[in-house]
């Protein structure tokens, strides 16, 4: 059997009510030299059941994982049994935009880049409405040469928008839940040129049954991930103005003011100087005014340049 030109891994936890819809959409697609892996964390054997059962017109294989790899490396799973040489993750909840979605991918080969990103839609599950979050190209290309922007926003969107080449050897840091895609995406294109497909060809699914779901408010998520973050990558995720200002919010959200209160989340990391000098500063700035948004950005400006003045050691 030849080998196909890419593999569709999707990275499978129970969630069957979106399996069939993003199977149906890859069963459109014109091009069609692909093969479909599905690497399944689930505790049940629905989805094995339901794989088995489903009338596939395309390759289609099930690996069960014994045990439960969990979510950031199940994503990168698919790579153990894929026979081509382009990997093509999907989550299991999303589903691809167009029938011509996977041909704009492979067209994108060419461009000689290990790692091919596209725009999406953010599909609202509850008001079955579609909001375009596709940014231009030269957006892409900003973010590249300044990944740290990325803690602030992440606006290349979650890995059902990239392809990458076999021969990549980063995969997530297994030790986030919420900054996962934003960790990887900064250590990516730090290394590498990456090429942006500027159309969304994927419907990214936004639900209730999502890990982001749970962690984006949860404190004992959100802290010591970034703690983590500050301590693995250094001051270089903070050293500009809206990458400063995604840590400023983080404390501000979380409702972190003073170092007794990280303490209480924190698994054991240096504390950053920069850090420490952000939260007496917060602290030093009535909450009614903090909460409002455009009075905190303008003490997060002054923040960052008083840090920036004092060296903004880590």
């Amino acid at each position: 059997m030849a080998e196909p030109l890419i593999s569709i891994s999707i990275p499978s936890y129970e969630r069957l009510e979106f399996f069939d819809r993003l199977l149906e959409s890859i069963k459109i697609q014109t091009f069609k030299n692909f093969e479909v892996i599905v690497t399944d964390d689930s505790k049940t054997e629905n989805v094995k059941n339901y794989i088995q059962n489903y009338k596939a017109d395309f390759p289609l294989y099930y690996y069960k994982n014994i045990p439960s790899l969990g979510t950031a490396k199940n994503m990168f799973e698919g790579r153990r049994y894929a026979r081509s040489q382009w990997i093509k993750i999907i989550h299991d909840d999303d589903f691809f935009a167009t029938e011509n979605a996977i041909e704009e991918y492979a067209k994108a080969i060419s461009k000689g880049a290990r790692y091919i990103f596209s725009g999406y839609n953010e599909y609202i599950e509850n008001q079955k409405k579609s909001i375009n979050k596709t940014i231009s190209e030269a957006k892409f290309n900003e973010l590249s040469k300044e990944p740290s922007i990325l803690f602030a926003n992440n606006l290349i969107g979650p890995p059902s928008v990239f392809m990458f080449h076999t021969s990549v050897e980063d995969v997530f840091d297994i030790s986030l839940k919420w900054f996962t895609d934003m960790e990887y995406y900064y250590r990516i294109l730090g290394k590498e040129k990456a090429y942006y497909i500027a159309q969304p060809i994927v419907n990214v699914s936004s639900n209730d049954t999502q890990v982001t779901s749970y962690t984006r408010t949860n404190p004992s998520v959100i802290i010591p991930e970034a703690l983590y973050l500050l301590n693995k990558h250094g001051n270089k995720i903070a050293s500009n103005l809206i990458a400063y200002d995604s840590w400023w919010r983080v404390f501000r959200n979380m409702g972190i003011t003073d170092i007794d209160e990280i303490q209480k989340y924190n698994r054991g990391d240096n504390i950053p100087a920069f850090v420490k000098k952000m939260l007496n500063h917060q602290r030093a700035i009535p909450r009614k005014m903090i909460k409002n948004g455009f009075l905190s950005k303008a003490c997060m400006g002054v923040s960052f340049i008083l840090n920036k003045i004092g060296g903004m050691n880590v």
